[in-house]
């Protein structure tokens, strides 16, 4: 993971906020599903670089620190969202959010590094999987508002 973290986290924060101001609500929508979608491929990206990187007590604080972060970001935009996103997206984002949550608590009742590579390597491959979801969705929205000439 290049940038740290806490940075990543204030960054998504900082471009989270910075959507939800644009006045027009097409451009609004696409500006947050985008960002969604970058949010969802930096977790894939970042677990896999930990899983390459990382090994022993290092690499569970390390995971344990990744599925912090971006589960309380996806909350964050689930919650900041409600109102501008479709509710099966919304919905989508905070399961995202709980599994994760669900899997750093399980494996550390496990105290399995095992089990928590192979759930936190499920749940990056759902997050890539839902990067593309909201791919779709932002491609919709975006010929809604930009019709082709």
């Amino acid at each position: 993971m290049h940038q740290p973290l806490a940075e990543k986290c204030d960054r998504i924060q900082r471009a989270l906020a910075e959507a939800r101001s644009c006045d027009v609500a097409e451009e609004r929508l696409s500006r947050v599903l985008d960002l969604i979608q970058r949010t969802l491929i930096e977790f894939h990206n970042d677990w896999s670089a930990l899983c390459r990187e990382e090994n022993g007590d290092a690499w569970v604080t390390a995971a344990d620190e990744c599925f912090d972060c971006y589960s309380h970001q996806l909350y964050d935009m689930a919650w900041y969202v409600q109102d501008i996103l479709a509710e099966d997206l919304v919905w989508h984002l905070r399961t995202l959010s709980a599994e994760m949550i669900k899997t750093v608590n399980i494996c550390h009742m496990l105290r399995c590094e095992d089990t928590f590579r192979e759930r936190g390597s499920r749940m990056a491959r759902e997050a890539r999987h839902s990067a593309d979801l909201f791919v779709i969705r932002c491609t919709t929205v975006r010929r809604r508002v930009i019709p082709a000439r």
